[in-house]
């Protein structure tokens, strides 16, 4: 209705069973670590018009690492604006937005016995203060555009330019052929910004290198989408992303999609 639409995103990454290390036990300590990394979301959307869509999230990130553990709130807010002009829609999202988050917990604690008091006295504990970290936050501007349409094909082109905290900007592109809303292939490359300083004049200078330090930067794929009964659909979607030489395989993702 008027009110809009709530959502509810849940992302759990256990690590698994990791053996503790020092360097006075390199074999191990007998300590079984467990990292855990969760973010639970809530997000409300609404269309204000036939045109501008808003959205916002508001995550619960959660990391936890043997006996340290950091809390933190992180914000996602998003507008749409559709021209109605070949199919023309620009959009905009800041992800990550909030206050940084600090590691604490026992694992900060040490026992020392202070050098100004007696040898035969007892150990205090003492607690040390981590630097807060800031959250991977970004600025995206994106859009999609209709570069032939017609009542059985449709050829888009998609782009995005994104601006982080961390890194060079990164700039991504893609172009989607559909037959019918039926059968589509889709093929898109990406890759950002790096800075480097020139030896020779010592000034400041930037260039696009594709991908990152895993993936080449191209991808290819396609999707098929089936009628199921009278208003029902299933599809398959599937995506390939060649690595760079070196211990990893190419990544193929599928998915499969029903609708009721």
């Amino acid at each position: 209705g008027g009110f809009g639409v709530l959502g509810f995103s849940a992302k759990v990454l256990s690590v698994g069973d990791i053996i503790v290390t020092t360097e006075s036990a390199p074999e191990g300590t007998g300590e079984i670590a467990q990292p855990t990394f969760t973010v639970l979301g809530l997000t409300w959307a609404r269309q204000f018009t036939d045109r501008v869509l808003f959205g916002v999230s508001g995550n619960l990130v959660s990391e936890r690492i043997i006996n340290q553990s950091a809390t933190g709130m992180a914000f996602d807010f998003g507008v749409q604006y559709v021209t109605g002009w070949r199919g023309l829609k620009l959009g905009m999202v800041m992800k990550n937005f909030g206050p940084g988050m600090t590691y604490s917990g026992p694992g900060t604690e040490i026992s020392v016995l202070p050098p100004d008091q007696d040898q035969s006295g007892q150990p205090r504990i003492f607690t040390s203060v981590n630097s807060s970290f800031e959250l991977p936050s970004f600025f995206t501007m994106g859009g999609s555009f209709d570069v032939y349409s017609t009542s059985q094909q449709r050829i888009v082109a998609l782009g995005a330019l994104q601006n982080n905290n961390f890194q060079g900007n990164a700039l991504r592109a893609g172009l989607e052929w559909s037959y019918r809303d039926q059968l589509a292939l889709r093929g898109s490359y990406y890759g950002s910004f790096v800075g480097t300083t020139n030896a020779n004049t010592a000034e400041d200078e930037s260039k696009f290198v594709g991908g990152d330090d895993l993936y080449t930067g191209f991808a290819l794929g396609g999707g098929v989408k089936l009628r199921a009964g009278e208003t029902g659909r299933m599809g398959v979607d599937f995506t390939w992303r060649p690595v760079r030489q070196g211990f990893f395989d190419d990544t193929i993702d599928v998915g499969l999609k029903l609708s009721f």
